[in-house]
């Protein structure tokens, strides 16, 4: 499941269960997963990027 889809249930879940406490708080746990997933994602990537960057840099100092 996609990001997008992720929170668009999430949101969907918040508006259909709004009055019932407990089903909600069931709801955010869901929302805090969602939101660690992103994260984690964006630090994968960010990770990538960095160690690609790093990879070249000492490419072109010829330190390989």
């Amino acid at each position: 499941m996609s990001y997008e889809k992720c929170v668009s249930t999430y949101r969907k879940l918040c508006d259909e269960h709004q009055h019932d406490a407990g089903a909600l708080k069931l709801v955010h746990v869901f929302g805090q997963e969602i939101t660690h997933m992103r994260l984690s994602d964006l630090f994968s990537a960010s990770l990538e990027a960095y160690l690609a960057v790093e990879k070249a840099r000492q490419s072109s100092l010829g330190c390989v």
